[in-house]
């Protein structure tokens, strides 16, 4: 398990997620997204794209997905989000988050912390398909877990120490 310190910018790498065609379709219908380009493999072989591509959107969820596994025990809501789209994700695509933090703080109410990361999220050739900056805030250890060696996952402590 990890515990975020005041470590300068430390990065994680979380396991990696697949794209395939069924979520796509799944994403059309749930978000009512049915571009052509997302769901007429026809019709997609005549654009620049050359085939279907995946939902933009559907890297973002999946990222939240890959994500959480680092603050899944402390995370309470998500407060910011600045997303860019680079390249295109393909049916078949596996992606896994590249996350840098970038800034932890604690917030006006003591028993939290705000934490910034900057993402990329990649394909399997390594090539940035995503980039985004995203602020959690998150559940502060308790002061009388401070003093105990306890294993948590992206809990913020005062002093940067177990």
């Amino acid at each position: 398990m990890i515990v975020l310190t005041r470590q300068a910018n430390p990065s994680f790498r979380p396991q990696r997620s697949g794209e395939p065609e069924s979520n796509i379709v799944d994403f059309a219908g749930v978000s009512w997204d049915h571009n052509q380009l997302h769901t007429d493999a026809e019709y997609a072989a005549g654009t620049t794209y050359g085939q279907r591509i995946a939902h933009g959107l559907l890297g973002v969820v999946a990222h939240a997905g890959l994500s959480y596994q680092l603050t899944e025990d402390s995370i309470l809501p998500l407060l910011k989000l600045n997303w860019k789209f680079h390249l295109p994700l393909h049916i078949g695509d596996t992606i896994h988050v590249e996350q840098t933090v970038r800034n932890l703080r604690e917030s006006a109410i003591g028993d939290r912390g705000i934490l910034t990361f900057e993402k990329e999220v990649k394909n399997q050739k390594n090539k940035v398909v995503q980039t985004c900056t995203t602020t959690i805030l998150l559940a502060r250890r308790r002061s009388e877990d401070r003093g105990h060696k306890t294993e948590s996952r992206g809990q913020m402590t005062e002093n940067g120490k177990n």
